[in-house]
């Protein structure tokens, strides 16, 4: 009975080991199969050459995972239509994983980055770090001169004569020389309101004038008079910019006078024309326009306080009173940014009281002493620099 359970175990024994052998043979194959696989694959990554993609963050403990699946897995995909696409990405991960774990990632390649557009917090600083600077122009104006030639004339009349021997005067008219200059010395530093606070100052000189008068009583043969007329003025302008027009305001303070002298054997003394001399305080005011950029029109008015009664001719009207009134349209064209023509009408109309009383020398309600005057001027100007 002995011998008969051994003889039973044997076999058993025999049919183990040989479904042992049968399992053990297929695990080796498809472990060289794997092995194959994997050698084919890197083969392929490096027929990719430099330009492969290859998996940033490759790590050691990855290899070890299910190794078996995902050669199975790239075997089924080759020959697929999108090999070029997710396929290779899934090969060149697995075996950057099986090399990560062999080398310790020598050959590791990292993607490329994107590059992300950096916006700046604070836009508006951004912007004036790169905006151009704003024009500012030619500057404010600090100078202007001009200078030219005028012709004037002259007419004084008086009304409500009571004594027969006042003479009246009328000169068609007379030559002057012209120049005037506006400077405003802050505009050199400054284009506020201070810049606008000018200097001024109006020189007139007649030249080559004389008056002549028929024959009469007193001068049987007639009479030439040599003959001087100038006005001085000088004081404080104040500009005020209004877009491109520009106002202006003047306090100024002058002499505007009318002479005669003895010449060509007349004698002054028997004249019965006083010599006039206005001694005066200005108030004025102007307006220039920009038509365009280089033509402006401009107008002006401005009131004459005579300080002195006219000088000589309260002597003969020694009560009068006595004020002036003053008015101009102009016109100037630019030719350059610094040089400009000007065409300019002038009236000075100066009035009189003469307030005569019983006894006085010579009796008259009062006077008219009125100048028109054309001049044309060549005028520089010149501008703050930017």
């Amino acid at each position: 009975m002995i011998i008969g359970a051994r003889l039973s175990i044997r076999p058993r024994l025999a049919l183990a080991a040989l479904a042992m052998l049968s399992f053990s043979v297929p695990l080796d194959a498809h472990a060289k199969k794997r092995r194959g696989g994997a050698h084919k694959v890197e083969h392929r990554i490096d027929k990719g050459g430099p330009g492969a993609k290859r998996s940033p963050k490759p790590a050691a403990d990855e290899a070890d995972e299910d190794e078996g699946d995902s050669a199975t897995a790239r075997d089924q995909r080759q020959g697929s239509p999108d090999e070029d696409g997710g396929g290779d990405a899934a090969r060149d991960s697995a075996v950057a994983r099986e090399s990560g774990g062999d080398d310790d990632g020598e050959t590791k390649t990292e993607r490329p980055r994107r590059r992300r557009a950096r916006v700046s917090d604070d836009a508006d600083a951004e912007i004036s770090a790169t905006a151009e600077p704003a024009a500012t122009g030619g500057g404010g104006r600090w100078l202007e001169l001009a200078v030219g030639a005028r012709g004037f004339s002259r007419n004084l009349a008086y009304y409500d004569q009571v004594s027969p021997g006042l003479r009246e005067y009328q000169l068609a008219m007379g030559p002057a020389v012209v120049a005037n200059i506006a400077f405003y010395p802050l505009a050199l530093a400054s284009s506020g309101p201070a810049a606008g606070i000018g200097i001024v100052a109006d020189v007139e000189q007649s030249v080559a004038t004389q008056s002549q008068l028929a024959a009469d009583t007193t001068f049987p043969s007639g009479a030439t008079f040599p003959t001087s007329m100038h006005e001085f003025a000088g004081g404080l302008r104040y500009r005020i910019p209004v877009a491109s027009s520009q106002i202006g305001l003047a306090v100024t303070g002058g002499e505007h006078a009318f002479w005669f002298v003895s010449g060509g054997g007349a004698d002054r003394n028997q004249l019965e024309i006083p010599n006039i001399a206005y001694q005066f305080v200005r108030g004025g005011i102007d307006v220039r326009v920009a038509v365009t950029p280089e033509l402006s029109l401009g107008a002006g008015a401005g009131y004459r306080h005579v300080l002195n009664q006219g000088g000589p001719i309260n002597k003969t009207f020694p009560h009068l009173t006595v004020a002036g009134v003053d008015a101009n349209v102009r016109a100037a064209y630019a030719f350059t940014g610094s040089i400009e023509a000007r065409l300019q009408a002038d009236v000075r109309r100066y009035f009189y009281d003469m307030h005569s009383i019983r006894g006085d020398t010579l009796i008259a309600g009062g006077a008219v002493d009125q100048y028109l005057s054309v001049a044309f001027l060549l005028a520089v100007t010149l501008d703050r620099s930017p």
